[in-house]
């Protein structure tokens, strides 16, 4: 650390200029990188739901049902006006032949069928299917939300499905991310005047992160163009960059100025506080880096992307910390505490922290115990925890994907957008139709199953009583292109899809017998097979975080009792942190 110091000292001008050039050309190229991330990217590619509804999707064009959908409320009569129908039926045609749309079907252009009708029979719904992969999906819902959100004297309509959903989530996400920039940025720089006193001291600390924060949205920026990266990674990049470049600013510059205080020349204050805080700086963020790298090893994009972020926001915060803002206070010197708003005052004695350490001090046992049982007690909701996925519940309540999504959730009698899809891919849809009407009718009597569709007709449980309906016209979509084999089945849920329940419906699908081989796909399949993905997954990852983080504080420490402390601490804190969250929630 002392030859870094005494290379950044010598080299201030060239080391400022640098910063200064990178710091618009950073602007310029990461200044739109939430625009060139992907909304998604919360599936594992590898899993069987994955794998499964990229299939479906590819050989049967018209089964995204869940894609889009219109809730339409009639504003006088029933779904079944006339003039409610005529309206139904103009949104179904436009929806159909809007660009990008793969086809379209509602309650009307199906004769009125019941499932497709809420229970007061005042509101129905329009499907529509959409061309492309996940992210073509959600760009494209954004130019049909506003084209399809509209309210006359005979309706009034709501959109909702899984790319609008995607969509508005990912647009609050940027506005909270804005919001939180507005409102913190301000606030910071108070709390920095009145630890510094000065003006010029306090903005050190926000140029430092600055730096970290644009320096890292050019990584995401190029990192896009190589893999899927999360535009929820900027939230990360944002809060944590602007956390420990402040944390980093603050070890250095206090050092410096308590240097300056005794008499010393500018390098050496810039020297000593290099090799103390300085070196702090660097096994911190070290520490970080590689925590946060172990995200990289679930198959998870979404996760993956807060590795690449907090990765290169914490080494550029460092990088930052140790390079340029040593050759900032090179340049200032004793003028690092100019336009100074009020004297700081010193407490020679340590002040209360040193008061309360002595205090500690003295009486070790009770505090640790106290404490320690503090923690815990906070930790026994964590053991409760119960994962999911995100969905329309995330987002505000006045949400407008929300709102229909609640009208949806509430007023009909089944889940018809969370359906799940059963692939069959190895099977004549022609010559095996005995086998196919046998795997659905075994579906239909599963717990928590309100209807089956399948290329042979219509099944479902009237008391007790399992009835087998002609296909209708919608039953073409599970039909192969000509000359071609496979088909799939819809499983049409009465039960929430992101729940324990949802999850165990999955569970009996998938442990169903059946004469062929099959894959299920869909919103309860996508939370089963995430889930696993992340929870096998996790020990590793707590392995290797444990494992690196004590190698590198042994190196700076070089003590083990130390490292062992320092992990259970840590251990502690987590587990409590997040048994708070879990109960607050």
């Amino acid at each position: 650390m002392r030859r870094l110091a005494i290379l950044v000292v010598r080299r201030r001008w060239w080391v400022i200029a640098v910063a200064l050039v990178a710091l618009p050309a950073s602007v310029l190229y990461g200044g739109s990188v939430h625009d060139k991330l992907s909304p998604g990217g919360f599936l594992d590619p590898g899993a069987e739901s994955t794998r499964a509804a990229a299939a479906i999707a590819k050989e049967f064009p018209s089964s995204g049902q869940s894609d889009f959908v219109v809730v339409v409320t009639a504003k006088h009569g029933t779904v079944d006006s006339p003039d409610v129908a005529a309206a139904g039926l103009a949104i179904t045609r436009r929806l159909g032949s809007a660009t990008g749309v793969v086809t379209a079907f509602s309650y009307w252009s199906l004769n009125s069928v019941p499932q497709l009708r809420s229970r007061d029979e005042r509101e129905a719904l329009v499907f529509a299917s959409l061309r492309g992969n996940d992210d073509a999906k959600i760009k494209l819902a954004a130019t049909l939300i506003p084209q399809f959100e509209s309210d006359n004297n005979v309706v009034s309509t709501g959109v909702t499905g899984v790319a609008v959903v995607t969509r508005e989530l990912s647009d609050q996400a940027e506005k909270d991310l804005q919001r939180s920039d507005l409102l913190t940025g301000p606030f910071t720089f108070i709390a920095l005047v009145v630890v510094f006193g000065s003006l010029v001291a306090a903005l050190l600390p926000l140029g430092v992160a600055l730096l970290a924060v644009l320096g890292t949205f050019v990584v995401l920026a190029v990192l896009a163009k190589l893999t899927t990266v999360s535009v929820f990674s900027l939230n990360l990049a944002t809060g944590l960059g602007l956390g420990l470049a402040i944390d980093y600013s603050l070890f250095v510059v206090s050092r410096y100025r308590e240097e300056f205080a005794r008499g010393v020349s500018t390098p050496v204050a810039i020297g000593r506080s290099m090799q103390t805080a300085g070196r702090t700086v660097a096994f911190s963020a070290g520490t970080v880096a590689i925590s946060l790298m172990a995200l990289a090893i679930f198959p998870i994009p979404y996760l993956r992307s807060f590795a690449y972020a907090g990765v290169a926001v914490v080494a550029l915060a460092a990088v930052s910390a140790l390079i340029v803002l040593p050759a900032l206070l090179a340049v200032l010197g004793p003028r690092v505490d100019k336009f100074r708003v009020f004297k700081v005052r010193e407490a020679t004695d340590g002040g209360a922290w040193r008061r309360q350490a002595d205090r500690v001090m003295r009486h070790p046992v009770p505090y640790a115990v106290t404490v320690s049982v503090v923690l815990i007690l906070l930790a026994i909701p964590f053991f409760h925890l119960k994962l999911g996925l995100s969905d329309d519940r995330v987002g505000p309540k006045d949400m407008p994907s929300r709102i229909a999504t609640d009208q949806y959730r509430d007023h009909f009698a089944s889940r018809e957008a969370d359906a799940l899809s059963i692939q069959v891919p190895d099977i004549d849809p022609k010559t095996d139709v005995k086998a196919i009407d046998q795997f659905a009718r075994k579906l239909a009597m599963l717990p928590d199953v309100a209807r089956v569709d399948a290329l042979t007709g219509e099944y479902f449980l009237l008391n007790q009583t399992l009835i087998a309906a002609p296909p209708i016209q919608i039953a073409q979509r599970f039909a192969p292109p000509a000359g071609q084999r496979g088909t799939y089945l819809s499983v049409v849920p009465d039960v929430e899809p992101l729940s324990s329940r949802g999850e165990q419906l999955v569970k009996n699908i998938r442990g169903a017998p059946a004469p062929f081989a099959f894959s299920v796909a869909g919103l309860s399949a996508r939370l089963v097979d995430t889930k696993q993905a992340v929870t096998s997954r996790l020990p590793l990852a707590l392995g290797l975080i444990a494992l690196a983080t004590f190698v590198l504080l042994f190196l700076m420490t070089g003590s083990l009792i130390i490292r062992v402390k320092a992990l259970v601490l840590s251990m502690l804190s987590l587990t409590g942190t997040f048994g708070g969250t879990v109960g607050h929630s």
